[in-house]
């Protein structure tokens, strides 16, 4: 075990990167899109002179060799193995070939990090597939979570502690649901209301009220992340840690909730699962 190291899997333009390396930890990341991997060099050329950072321009999946990565020109956020991910938008899209290696090999060749972030749109559960035949693992973990086959497969996989973090506000969901984050949902009803005394409101003290109402909940955090980063990991976040059994009922419970809110889909669901030993 690297106590000193995090992977950084789906770099995309860096954010979580540049969080990593502000704590002191040395960082692999990887990213398969070429051009972000450019752009990362630049923007992080001290650290990668002092042997802080290695950048790898692969892709992470079942198998060792070479997969069509679909570019996605809306988001670069959306790019992704899987064609109908990388195809969203409706803004166009590139092919290209890119090399791939399982998580195994990667550990093989550079140790088990500390932590290991993944989010690689819709291939996350097929990179980590490959820990099973992993004898030691990552002490913090975190994923794109989508259904409750990912949750069943980090228990596989030996974790026994779980946290689920709405990726909006980078708050952890609960039961009871914590303070900070029914503050965030008054913040989202604000924003998406079509009543019209409320549009009257939100157009002329829209961004006063949000600035008042964010304050409420991004007071935890001491690093500023960036909206589409990842944000924290492991005991960065704010929450308790959640057995397995727990973190299913929790995770149908909100999925449910989510279902049954059509004002939240203008804002989207993305969830990210954290788990631990």
């Amino acid at each position: 075990m690297n106590s000193d190291l995090i992977y950084d899997i789906g770099m995309n333009n860096g954010d979580d990167t540049a969080f990593y390396l502000s704590l002191g930890y040395k960082v692999i990341a990887v990213e398969a899109a070429p051009n972000l991997v450019d752009i990362a060099a630049k923007r992080f050329k001290s650290f990668i002179e002092e042997n802080k950072l290695q950048i790898l321009n692969i892709g992470i999946s079942d198998s060792e060799g070479s997969m069509p990565f679909y570019i996605n020109k809306h988001d670069s956020g959306w790019s992704s193995f899987d064609m109908n991910l990388g195809r969203r938008g409706g803004s166009g899209y590139d092919i290209i070939n890119v090399k791939t290696k399982t998580l195994a090999q990667l550990i093989n060749e550079y140790g088990v990090p500390h932590y290991l972030k993944v989010d690689i749109e819709g291939y996350d559960h097929i990179a980590i597939n490959s820990l099973l035949n992993c004898v030691e693992k990552p002490t913090f973990i975190s994923i794109e979570l989508y259904s409750i086959e990912e949750i069943i497969l980090l228990g596989q996989l030996g974790y026994t502690k779980y946290k689920i973090i709405d990726q909006q506000n980078f708050l952890p969901l609960e039961i009871p649901a914590t303070k900070e984050y029914l503050i965030h949902k008054k913040l989202v009803a604000f924003k998406t209301s079509r009543n019209f005394i409320i549009r009257v409101i939100r157009k002329l003290f829209g961004n006063m009220i949000t600035k008042f109402l964010d304050k409420k909940y991004k007071h935890l955090f001491k690093y500023e992340h960036k909206f589409e980063s990842s944000g924290p990991f492991g005991d960065h976040y704010p929450g308790k840690w959640h057995s397995l059994n727990e973190i299913k009922e929790l995770f149908l419970y909100y999925k449910t909730e989510f279902e049954q809110s059509p004002g939240n889909k203008e804002f989207g669901w993305w969830i990210d699962i954290h788990a631990t030993t």
